[in-house]
C-alpha cells in the first residue's frame, strides 16, 4: 500500500520487546514510546492466550508486562486491536523484527505471521488503511524455527505500531501585512493571533522603537488569523525571515518559514537588524505549527 500523495504524520508508536527467560519460556511487554501529538487517538489493546479473551488497553507512557509463555509447542499468539476514533481515514503500520542479541542483527530462527500479512522470517512490515470509527483485530503469531539450536535464547523481538493520517495537504493563500528588518521585538518569536486585543499588544511591541508608531492595521478576526514571525535581533544586515507557505494538513495549520543568514565572506551592513514577517490567513481554529528552515547565503 503506497501513500505517495498523502501526508504521513506519525502520532505515536508502540514498541514491544520479547526476551527468553529460559530454554522454553519468555516474558514480553508493550511500551508506548511517544505521546499523542494531535489529540485524535488511535487506541491499541492487546491480548494473548493466557488472558482468556480479555483485552487490556495500552495507555500513553504505560508499560504492561505479561507472564512467561511456554515455547515448547513452538509458537504462541498475540492479538492486537486497533480502534480508529478519528473522523478521517487513518493508517496503521506494523513492523516486527527478530534481533539476535549476540550479533545485533536479525535472526532467521524466529518467524512472524499476522492477519492479512505474509509470513516472514526475521522481519516483517505490514500496513493497512482504516476507515473512520473502525475497529480491526489482527492475530500475530511468533514461531520458533525447528532449525534453531537446542535451547536457543539469544534473541529479542522488537515491534512498533505506528499511526499516520491519510489526509491530502492543501496549500492556503495568504497576504503580507508587514515585512522588514527593524522591529521592537528583539527576541525570536512566532505568533498565531486570533483577537484584536492580542494583535494590538504585539503590534505595539513591534513598533515601540518608533517615535510616532502607526496604529495596527485593521483585521476582521471573524474571518482572518494573523501569523507573525520574528527572527530577533542580529548584529548585522544580511539576515531575513520569510513565510513562504501555509499548509492545511487536515488536523493542523502548518506555517513554513525560511530564515536566511549571510555567509562568512558576504559583505553586510554593520548595523543591528530585527527581521520579521507578518501575514494574514483565513481564520483557523486548528493547532498552528511552525516548520522553520535556515539557509546560508554566500557571496558570488
Amino acid at each position: 500500500m503506497k501513500f505517495s500523495k498523502r501526508a504521513v504524520i506519525l502520532l505515536f508508536a508502540t514498541a514491544a520487546v520479547v526476551s527468553l527467560a529460559g530454554a522454553t519460556a519468555y516474558t514480553w511487554f508493550f511500551r508506548l514510546t511517544a505521546p499523542v501529538v494531535y489529540g485524535e487517538s488511535l487506541g491499541f489493546w492487546y491480548s494473548d492466550e493466557t488472558l482468556n479473551g480479555v483485552w487490556l488497553k495500552i495507555e500513553p507512557s504505560q508499560t504492561a508486562s505479561r507472564p512467561a509463555v511456554d515455547l515448547t509447542k513452538g509458537f504462541f499468539d498475540v492479538k492486537l486491536l486497533a480502534n480508529n476514533t478519528s473522523t478521517r481515514p487513518a493508517g496503521v503500520k506494523l513492523e516486527i523484527e527478530a534481533i539476535d542479541t549476540a550479533t545485533g542483527g536479525t535472526t532467521s530462527f524466529i518467524g512472524f505471521n499476522l492477519t492479512g500479512g505474509d509470513f516472514g522470517w526475521g522481519a516483517i512490515t505490514w500496513e493497512q488503511e482504516l476507515s473512520a470509527a473502525s475497529v480491526t483485530t489482527w492475530n500475530i503469531r511468533y514461531v520458533l524455527s525447528s532449525d534453531a539450536p537446542l535451547g536457543y535464547t539469544a534473541f529479542s523481538i522488537d515491534w512498533t505500531v505506528s499511526r499516520f493520517e491519510t489526509v491530502v495537504q492543501e496549500k492556503q493563500e495568504f497576504t503580507t501585512v508587514d515585512q522588514g528588518y527593524h522591529s521592537g521585538i528583539t527576541s525570536s518569536a512566532n505568533y498565531a493571533i486570533y483577537d484584536n486585543e492580542t494583535w494590538t499588544s504585539i503590534w505595539n511591541q513591534h513598533m515601540q522603537f518608533m517615535i510616532d508608531p502607526p496604529l495596527p492595521p485593521s483585521v476582521d478576526f471573524s474571518k482572518y488569523t494573523i501569523i507573525a514571525v520574528f527572527m530577533g535581533e542580529v548584529s548585522t544586515g544580511g539576515y531575513a525571515i520569510n513565510v513562504y507557505d501555509v499548509v492545511d494538513t487536515g488536523s493542523s495549520t502548518l506555517i513554513k518559514v525560511e530564515k536566511t543568514q549571510p555567509g562568512p565572506r558576504t559583505i553586510v551592513t554593520q548595523a543591528l537588524t530585527q527581521p520579521y514577517h507578518i501575514i494574514q490567513i483565513a481564520k483557523t481554529n486548528k493547532l498552528v505549527f511552525f516548520d522553520v528552515v535556515t539557509k546560508t547565503i554566500e557571496s558570488p
